[in-house]
């Protein structure tokens, strides 16, 4: 009998353990000139510039990403120079959907559409991506900021979507932008 209960009360452990590893803590932070408000994971770092290059090669890297300690897990921000006129990201959301298509060609398309957030039109996709040995799951969403395009991506390996995908969501849905 004692048995029985020492290992209830270790079975009961483990499930507390684990459902606290994947809980999310997450915190307001302005990301981007104090315009830019948003959630984002308590215990994510700033990327190092040295680090922000070898991951993402390519001048078109993003300006800030905000990681795990690990490094698995990103939220990165671009402010591009591709215009968006008048905040309408319905009707570029086929020009978006042709651009990430061919950007990604080997990626499993999950979601594509126009969301409101916060009184705000925001074009979001959703889609895993190849990488050298894994795949990952990725939330890219898309806004207008002074009349040029604002680009967010949430980013984890898709054996870890599970457990990120919610937060990934509200991260998303807490985006506020300042008119200036």
């Amino acid at each position: 009998m004692k048995a029985i209960k020492y290992l209830a009360v270790i079975c009961i452990m483990v499930i507390n353990h684990t459902f606290a590893s994947t809980a999310v803590n997450l915190v307001s932070t302005r990301v981007i000139d104090d315009r830019v408000e948003m959630l984002v994971p308590s215990n994510f770092q700033i990327m190092s510039e040295d680090v922000l290059k070898l991951k993402y090669p390519s001048e078109q890297r993003p300006t800030k990403v905000y990681t795990n300690e690990a490094g698995s897990v990103n939220l990165a921000f671009r402010l591009t120079d591709s215009a968006i006129p008048h905040g309408d990201i319905s009707k570029g959301l086929p020009v978006l959907n042709t651009m990430f298509s061919h950007l990604y060609p080997s990626a499993h398309w999950l979601d594509s559409q126009v969301l409101s957030i916060n009184n705000r039109q925001f074009g979001k996709f959703e889609l895993i991506t190849p990488a050298v040995d894994t795949q990952f799951y990725n939330l890219m969403f898309v806004c207008e900021l002074d009349g040029r395009m604002l680009l967010f991506t949430f980013n984890c390996p898709k054996n870890q979507m599970k457990d990120w995908r919610p937060s990934a969501y509200k991260i998303m849905k807490s985006v506020r932008i300042s008119n200036s």
